[in-house]
Order: structure tokens, then sequence, then C-alpha cells
């Protein structure tokens, strides 16, 4: 969240108690991007304490597996580098809390990025955990890149088109298995 171009959305029920949240980020090289990327010097000062806090924490914090830290890292997906020209909106978190779940409010909160990518034309992406998977293919994305973080534990990417631009950046082979084309807009 600390991060230009960064927008978090809250669900919250009736009784103002929080159902879920969404964190969606602008990226790319755009010149669309560019606008949602814009900063105030407030914003630049309270994500530069957020930064820090959160180095802080990530190393002197004895809880934290810095091997494991060093794992995730190592399997980094790479098809992200090939949408930076045209741009994507990239779901960077989506939480729901248990006794909300299988309700709708992932897919809700899933809504506003989706939206901004059909209108923008453009894709969006996220790293989907087992669990999830299934929502994400609901809404309409498909696994792009795979990597192994360590036994039983992978790094999934994932991305959605809208109805209108099916194709543009998906290939479907006779197998069924979807990969980025190689020819992106």
């Amino acid at each position: 969240m600390a991060e230009p171009g960064a927008r978090l959305f809250v669900a919250e029920d009736e009784d103002q108690q929080i159902m879920g949240y969404a964190i969606w980020k602008r990226k790319g090289t755009d010149q669309l991007a560019q606008e949602w990327l814009k900063d105030s010097l407030a914003h630049k000062m309270e994500r530069k304490l957020i930064q820090f806090e959160t180095l802080y924490y990530g190393f002197l914090d004895r809880a934290v597996n810095q091997q494991a830290k060093k794992q995730y890292a190592a399997a980094r997906l790479g098809f992200y580098q090939r949408l930076e020209k045209t741009g994507y909106w990239h779901l960077q978190g989506l939480a729901v809390s248990p006794q909300h779940q299988r309700k709708g409010v992932g897919a809700d909160l899933m809504q506003w990025g989706l939206k901004r990518a059909s209108e923008e034309s453009i894709p969006a992406t996220l790293e989907s955990s087992i669990i999830a998977r299934g929502l994400y293919a609901k809404l309409g994305f498909a696994v792009v890149e795979q990597k192994t973080i360590k036994d039983g534990l992978d790094n999934v990417g994932m991305l959605w088109e809208a109805e209108r631009q099916k194709g543009i950046w998906l290939d479907v082979d006779d197998q069924g298995n979807t990969r980025l084309k190689n020819e992106l807009p």
C-alpha cells in the first residue's frame, strides 16, 4: 500500500465491521499509468515512514524467516515485465474475513480494478494462493506463469482480459493451457 498508484478498498457490513479489503495498483510505463502514479509530498513522506517501519521489522523481527523471504524473492514472476509498455492493474492483496467468505465479498472487492482495466483496455493481474484460485478463475482470470517457491508452495501469476478484449494478451493451446502471447499490443 505504501506505493504511488495504490488504491485500498475496504468492505464493511451494516455494523461497520470490516468484511475484507482489496489493494489495486496501476502499473506500467504508459501515459495513463503516469497519471495514476502522481504523488504529493505528504503521501511521499507517509510512504517513507511506512517503508522504514516495514524494513525495520523485516530485518529485526526474529519471527521473520529470512531464508523463506529469499526463496520467495527468487520465485518472482517474469511476465509482468512484458506488460509494462501497455500497463496493467495489479491486485496486490485481497483478504476476506472467514465469516464473510463465499458470500460475494471477494468478488465485489475485485470489481473496481476489473472495471478500470476494462475501461483502459488493459489486463488485470494477480498472484494467487491455492485457496483463492477458484474465485479468480470464476472471474475470468487464467494462470499464465507458475514458479515453485519450495515443495508444495507455488507462486502463481494470473491474468484477466475484459470480454471485449479476449485474445489480445492470452493464447490457449490444444490442451487448454493458457500463456501470454508472444506479440503484445
